[in-house]
């Protein structure tokens, strides 16, 4: 049983990011790969933006914590429970004004925290998460390239942002999967899908042969 994470960032219900990453998790799923679902969906959850006292709780720790600080605890420690249950995480990106979603951020807020999933030594930080693949299905209106560092595009904020928060906080396994024209019209959007199910193709064969070795 492979233990995978989908955590689905957009606003919108109907987004191509949350659809091209449920291809993924079908694509896995007929290829014999038995898989345990994990659903975060941030639009559902609707998580408050931190605040001060909220703030204290996550990286200050409280005592006695007050109602808000409470939740804020529990919801944190939830979701960081799921990064660590994973096999496998999938995260559904848009790009959005150049970067992630304004909900992607809050969620990292939540999840970065520490004593929990870094810490700092002598060294520097340190990431407390055992490493694991995580693959970013990452939708742009615009042509923005394919996330490598190696030839970045100097519009896109995204890639390099998210692998170096999951590599702060011990998830350096990180592969983005873009999906480049979504907005710019019939042909550059089928073009772009495309692109994004050629590489989906690739890493799924490629996990499958890992998993059913």
């Amino acid at each position: 049983m492979t233990n995978l994470l989908i955590i689905e960032t957009s606003a919108r219900s109907s987004s191509f990011s949350t659809a091209l990453a449920h291809e993924f998790i079908e694509k896995l799923a007929l290829n014999t790969v038995e898989l345990n679902l994990k659903t975060r969906n941030l639009n559902s959850d609707k998580l408050q933006n931190l605040d001060e006292e909220m703030t204290i709780a996550l990286r200050a720790g409280v005592k006695i914590p007050t109602k808000l600080q409470a939740k804020t605890i529990a919801q944190s420690d939830a979701m960081i429970s799921e990064l660590g249950a994973a096999d496998i995480i999938l995260i559904a990106a848009p790009m959005h004004n150049f970067t992630i979603s304004a909900q992607l951020r809050t969620y990292i807020d939540y999840i970065t925290r520490p004593g929990k999933t870094f810490g700092y030594t002598e060294t520097g930080p340190k990431g407390l998460l055992v490493d694991r693949p995580v693959y970013i299905i990452s939708t742009r209106g615009g042509q923005y390239g394919d996330g490598a560092p190696d030839k970045a595009n100097p519009f896109d904020f995204q890639s390099g942002y998210l692998r170096h928060i999951l590599s702060f906080i011990g998830l350096t396994s990180v592969k983005i999967i873009a999906a480049n024209g979504m907005d710019m019209g019939d042909k550059p959007q089928a073009e772009g899908l495309a692109s994004a199910r050629t590489k989906i193709d690739t890493i799924v064969k490629a996990k499958v042969t890992e998993l059913t070795a």
